[in-house]
């Protein structure tokens, strides 16, 4: 009485209030315990990624994804090239034939050059190091055939003497008769991975590929100006045409013969030169000059390529303004720190069944994120 209002009370026995307090303890220690979950898996996926990332400086790691690496050239080569070159391959058959030991008579390679600049060849390119004379009736004839006006490149190499004092570099060159008479030299230097698989470049306008590239004076249509970017530096990865024989390769010895090619075979085209022999006493020589093949994890039963077809896939990718670029490390940042923000949203409020879905999804979104910029974009995802 006296009062402007009402109250209403509720009573509860004790028995009703005991089982609401029990179900309400129930309900917060199963949201308690989710959110535990949740955060914890979150964590581990972070954890996880933290450790990949540090594992991908490791040399297993690096050996993993270098084999990733031969699985997309595999699957994307296109096993053609749409460009002038012929390798004339010094292999078993060439032996066979000419009957005489390594190195050969350099007026043999002479009378090759006679018939390439007869038949009108572009530029010729001898994946050989002439650093020292041989016998001075076979060296003035090689002098003399270089002097008959066809574009010439001769490999060169550069050598390294280790000590504890440190390092020496000294450039290994072809000999001054031959540069004086018009060859130009060029580095042929490669730089193999652990395995042994040529997979980066240093683009540099003195090296053996950029040489004749700059010899080659009618570039395919459209891409004059990428060929003369190639030459610029750094570092890209090699884009292969194709496994072993992908070129046009014919043996040494059918140069020397009249009959064996057609007049004028060689007319408008880069030849290069070079050993290509897989016998077991080659190969286990210092001066065997085989790879490992990119292609040999599809195919074991060829898995060696010559040097001078590592050669002719840089050409063709210099010529073609070609090779793979590696994605820039800001660029990949960005898109781990993306990933690990989106799996940390949705692991505080999914279920973790969710949780480890969408990283299995992430994790298969990565790959074929990374085969489509290889394939249609020349990028290389690390």
């Amino acid at each position: 009485a006296g009062s402007l209002g009402w109250q209403h009370s509720t009573w509860v026995e004790p028995s009703r209030r005991g089982s609401l307090h029990a179900m309400f303890w129930t309900r917060a220690t199963a949201f308690n315990q989710t959110t535990r979950l949740r955060a914890a898996v979150v964590l581990a996926g972070l954890v996880a990624l933290a450790l990949v990332w540090l594992a991908a400086t490791t040399r297993p790691w690096q050996g993993a994804e270098n084999r990733v690496f031969d699985l997309f050239t595999a699957a994307t080569a296109p096993r053609k090239v749409d460009m002038p070159v012929v390798i004339l391959a010094i292999d078993e058959p060439t032996f066979a034939q000419l009957q005489v030991q390594w190195p050969f008579p350099r007026h043999l390679h002479a009378q090759v050059l006679d018939r390439l600049r007869a038949d009108g060849a572009l530029a010729v390119g001898f994946d050989i190091v002439f650093a020292e004379p041989s016998q001075a009736a076979d060296d003035a004839a090689f002098a003399a055939s270089l002097r008959g006006g066809l574009p010439v490149v001769l490999a060169a190499s550069r050598e390294v003497t280790r000590s504890s004092n440190g390092s020496l570099f000294s450039d290994v060159l072809p000999l001054g008769m031959f540069l004086d008479s018009g060859a130009i030299a060029g580095q042929i230097q490669v730089m193999p991975d652990d395995d042994f698989v040529v997979r980066r470049h240093v683009r540099h306008d003195d090296s053996f590929s950029a040489r004749l590239v700059a010899l080659m004076q009618e570039p395919k249509a459209g891409t004059a100006g990428k060929a003369a970017n190639a030459f610029n530096g750094g570092t890209y990865l090699l884009e292969y045409a194709g496994p072993r024989a992908t070129f046009d390769t014919r043996s040494y010895y059918q140069a020397l013969e009249p009959d064996l090619l057609p007049k004028g075979f060689f007319k408008g085209k880069v030849v290069l030169i070079g050993r290509s022999v897989r016998t077991a006493v080659e190969l286990v020589g210092s001066q065997s000059d085989m790879f490992n093949s990119p292609f040999a994890v599809v195919d074991g039963e060829d898995r060696l390529i010559p040097g001078i077809e590592v050669q002719a896939n840089l050409i063709s990718n210099q010529w073609a303004g070609g090779g793979l670029e590696p994605l820039d490390s800001v660029a990949e940042l960005v898109l781990v720190l993306a990933l690990l923000a989106v799996l940390g949203l949705v692991g505080m409020r999914a279920s973790p069944a969710a949780t480890a879905a969408l990283a299995a999804t992430m994790v298969l979104g990565i790959w074929l994120l990374a085969y489509g910029l290889f394939q249609a974009q020349k990028m290389w995802l690390a």
